[in-house]
């Protein structure tokens, strides 16, 4: 019976994931990732590269001005330039499990500093939940004997750990 109520405590420790949280932020009617945002986005992609993520969740966020339908679109409109970024960053498009705009954010009543609260309203809120390690593929990694050797044949599949490829498209 201890052993039970050992494992019930102690289990969310034993197999919990990490979330990483990032927010990107937006001028006002945009929905394009100005530079310094990106600068910040870019090293948030770097604390990434090393880690194995399960899923990614995606929210974009409006500040009160303009009507409920187009705060609606210029959400999803920026959390879909959020996504558009992982994606041309080499973030496999099937980790983003979530991804959705919620229109505008109301202001505290209290609010003094009336601007600041919009400017931090107009952002996509990114959660990156991570496992603690790979699974396995079915992919078998040759050692660099089985290389050296020859004994790969034509058709057969190998993987050349971080080597990375950026998607180039030709206009």
């Amino acid at each position: 019976m201890r052993k039970l109520w050992f494992f019930i405590l102690f289990s969310p420790f034993l197999f919990s994931q990490n979330t990483y949280e990032h927010q990107v932020f937006f001028d006002t009617d945009q929905y394009n990732i100005v530079s310094s945002e990106e600068k910040k986005f870019n090293r948030f992609l770097s604390k990434l590269d090393s880690i194995y993520i399960d899923k990614i969740t995606i929210y974009g966020f409006c500040d009160d001005r303009g009507t409920h339908p187009y705060n609606l679109s210029l959400s999803k409109k920026r959390a879909n330039s959020v996504k558009s970024f992982f994606v041309d960053n080499e973030v496999s498009e099937d980790l983003i499990t979530i991804l959705d705009g919620k229109g505008e954010l109301a202001l505290a009543a209290d609010s003094e500093d009336v601007d600041a609260v919009r400017r931090q309203n107009r952002r996509v809120d990114i959660l990156v939940k991570t496992r603690l390690e790979k699974e396995k593929d079915s992919l078998e990694i040759p050692t660099a004997q089985t290389i050296l050797r020859g004994e790969l044949n034509v058709g057969d599949k190998i993987r050349l750990k971080n080597i990375y490829f950026k998607k180039v498209t030709l206009t």
